[in-house]
């Protein structure tokens, strides 16, 4: 996984589980995931433009870049969506087991056209340790 990905994962993630710091819980959710049919069925390789994209899907969790190690010479500008959850599935002292699920979707511009999508999709169980004991 390229470092890219491992940090819009891992800084999603923090967001989807900070109130596990803050108040006890049992499970929460953070963000939209947009319909990626609507994606497909209305958005045109080289034509549509950002502005169609956020029309479309609204604005975006995160931006950032991306080369391509077939294209190294062609650098995209990438937008990150994503949602995500947790639940708590048992606790036992300090240590806890969560479900954890999450799917982010990045969509690549090339000089300000849409040029193709990525979709990732994971969920499952995680071990956890409270007040990091």
């Amino acid at each position: 996984m390229s470092s890219v990905l491992k940090l819009a994962f891992l800084t999603f993630l923090l967001v989807a589980l900070s109130g596990c710091a803050t108040a006890p819980s049992t499970g929460g959710r953070a963000g939209i995931l947009p319909d990626i049919e609507l994606l497909e069925a209305q958005l045109q390789k080289g034509i549509s433009t950002e502005a169609d994209v956020e029309q479309l899907l609204g604005k975006p969790i995160g931006e950032g870049g991306a080369l391509s190690g077939l294209e190294p010479d062609r650098p995209r500008a990438l937008w990150v969506y994503g949602e995500g959850g947790w639940s708590l599935i048992g606790l036992e002292g300090t240590t806890g087991r969560i479900h954890v699920d999450q799917q982010l979707l990045m969509v690549f511009f090339v000089d300000g056209r849409f040029d193709g999508y990525w979709w990732n999709s994971h969920g499952g169980p995680v071990k956890v340790r409270v007040n990091g004991e």
